[in-house]
């Protein structure tokens, strides 16, 4: 392993490790927040006590049974997945429609290590959020988060040309 500074450690084994905090504007709103900063919010994502008001992607701590006390993730996907939800909430507002819970769809994870290397993790039958059947690493792991990002990309492109007039 070479160092920022030119030095080098021989090592067979590389450790990295990081912590994870929302961003610190969550702290200076008046909301109430959990140790990590983050927004507490309902099963609806609303902010208790602030009708309208409602909390997604790594600001908001989204708990979902069965664990129930513990937040989701702070992933791409659970972000994706209730700010889609934050914005139906506010159109159902709006429309006079009820709230509806929020219910999130665990579709395992994937690390990226390094070019052509990664690893993933993923449910192969539904079950409680973080238990996977299914293990992988390596260049085919690599190549599995390299399809669902392409497929992403082009889905989002597609989106956004059928929008434009």
């Amino acid at each position: 392993m070479t160092l920022s500074g030119g030095e080098r450690i021989q090592t067979g084994t590389v450790i990295w490790a990081a912590g994870v905090k929302a961003n610190s504007v969550s702290r200076g709103l008046g909301l109430e927040v959990n140790d990590h900063g983050r927004i507490v919010v309902d099963s609806r994502l609303q902010v208790p006590d602030h009708p309208g008001v409602f909390a997604a992607g790594d600001v908001a701590a989204v708990t979902q049974p069965p664990s129930g006390q513990q937040p989701l993730p702070m992933l791409a996907p659970v972000a994706i997945q209730t700010g889609r939800h934050a914005g139906q909430q506010v159109a159902r507002l709006i429309s006079g429609k009820s709230l509806t819970d929020f219910r999130h769809r665990d579709k395992g994870v994937v690390a990226v290590l390094g070019r052509g290397d990664a690893v993933t993790e993923l449910p192969l039958i539904p079950g409680p959020p973080g238990r996977y059947q299914l293990r992988i690493g390596g260049r085919l792991a690599w190549l599995l988060w390299l399809g669902v990002h392409i497929v992403y990309l082009i889905g989002f492109r597609n989106r956004l040309q059928r929008r434009q007039p």
